[in-house]
C-alpha cells in the first residue's frame, strides 16, 4: 500500500481492477469489499475521510437544512394530492416554514412502493438522473406514480428510504402516505428494527392518513399508542388528508398546519458523529448517526401524545367517544 500511494495514478488502476474482482465475484455469489484505499468521501469543508474514519460534526459545523423524503404508497388513495394543485400549495407553504425557522438549502425526494410492476417494491424516482430535486418538481414527480394494487411493505419502504445518501449532518424528515395499515403479513422489517433505525438515524417521521381517527371510549388509549408510538419515537405527528376532501377544510390551512409541524421537528441534532461507507457497488456515502440517543421518558412521550390530540381537534378531525 505504501509504493502505491508513492505512483502517481495507480490508485485508479488498482481500484478498478479490484472493482472489476468484486463484480466477478459477486456474480457467483460471493461477495467482496472494494479496499479501503480505494474508498474516501468527501466532507462539506472539502476535506476527505477515509473509509471507516469518524469525523464528530456539532456547534457551527452542523448544516442549518433537511432532506425531505416523500414515501408514497403508489395507491388511488393519494389522488387528492394531484387535485386542484393541492401538492402545489403545500409544497410553497412547506418552503415558506422551513426557511422561517432557519432552514436552507433543503432538498427533497421521492420514494414509492405499493404500485404494479417495479413500482412494487421501494424504488426512489428521479428527476434529470438526480434524486434529491428542488420542492417545484415534487408535484410533477407524485402526477407521474402510476396507481397499482402491489404488496404495502410499508416498513420496508421506511428501511429503503433511511438507506439513502443524506447530506453529513442535515437533519432527515420522512413524510409517509400510506393508503393501507401495517399489517404485520405485508411487513418485510419487524416493528422493533424499523423503530431502532428512525431513532439510531434521528429520522423524524410525519404521517398523513387518509382516513378519519374514530375512536371508542373504552379502548381510545389502546388504538392511540398503538397507531403513534413509532412515529412519537421519532418526535413525527400523525395527520389526516380526509378534510381536504372536506370543502369547509381549505388546502392553505391544512398546509399551514402540517406544515408548521414538520418545520419544528427538522432541526438537526447539535452533535453527531459521521463514516465514511461503502456500498456493495463501491459508492461511498458519509453516514451520521446521533453521539448518544435515549428512548423518549414517559412524560415526553404523554407531552407528545397530548400535542398530537390537540393538533386533531384543531384540523377538525371528528373523534367518536361511545360507549359499548
Amino acid at each position: 500500500a505504501l509504493c502505491q500511494r508513492n505512483l502517481p495514478g495507480i490508485n485508479n488502476e488498482v481500484c478498478t481492477a479490484a472493482f472489476s474482482y468484486i463484480k466477478a465475484c459477486g456474480s457467483e455469489h460471493l461477495p467482496l469489499r472494494m479496499p479501503n484505499l480505494c474508498t474516501s468521501c468527501s466532507l462539506p469543508d472539502g476535506t476527505l475521510l477515509e473509509e471507516g474514519n469518524t469525523h464528530k460534526i456539532g456547534g457551527k459545523d452542523v448544516p442549518m437544512s433537511t432532506d425531505v423524503i416523500f414515501i408514497v404508497e403508489a395507491k388511488h388513495c393519494t389522488k387528492y394530492w394531484k387535485e386542484k394543485k393541492t401538492l402545489q400549495i403545500f409544497m410553497s407553504v412547506l418552503g415558506k416554514e422551513l426557511k422561517n425557522v432557519g432552514l436552507i438549502n433543503n432538498r427533497y425526494g421521492v420514494v414509492t412502493f405499493g404500485g404494479n410492476g417495479v413500482f412494487e417494491h421501494p424504488r426512489s424516482i428521479y428527476v434529470n438522473n438526480q434524486f434529491f430535486t428542488s420542492e417545484k418538481n415534487v408535484p410533477y414527480i407524485f402526477e407521474r406514480i402510476p396507481a397499482g394494487d402491489g404488496k404495502s411493505d410499508i416498513f420496508g419502504a421506511l428501511r429503503y428510504a433511511s438507506t439513502l445518501p443524506f447530506r453529513p449532518g442535515v437533519a432527515k424528515t420522512f413524510i409517509l402516505f400510506p393508503c393501507s395499515t401495517c399489517h404485520p403479513a405485508n411487513m418485510t422489517v419487524e416493528y422493533s428494527v424499523i423503530s431502532h433505525v428512525l431513532m439510531e438515524n434521528d429520522i423524524t417521521l410525519h404521517i398523513l392518513m387518509n382516513v378519519d381517527f374514530h375512536v371508542e371510549k373504552q379502548r381510545s388509549n389502546k388504538l392511540i399508542l398503538e397507531i403513534s408510538i413509532t412515529y412519537l419515537v421519532s418526535l413525527g405527528t400523525i395527520f389526516t388528508g380526509k378534510k381536504l376532501h372536506d370543502e369547509s377544510m381549505s388546502v392553505k390551512k391544512f398546509s399551514s398546519i402540517f406544515a408548521k409541524r414538520i418545520a419544528v421537528t427538522a432541526e438537526p441534532d447539535s452533535c453527531q458523529l459521521c463514516e465514511c461507507i461503502a456500498n456493495s457497488d463501491g459508492m461511498q456515502y458519509i453516514e451520521c448517526l446521533l453521539c448518544e440517543y435515549t428512548v423518549p421518558e414517559f412524560l415526553d412521550f404523554v407531552s407528545n401524545f397530548e400535542m398530537i390530540r390537540y393538533l386533531v381537534l384543531l384540523l377538525g378531525i371528528q373523534m367518536n367517544f361511545t360507549e359499548k
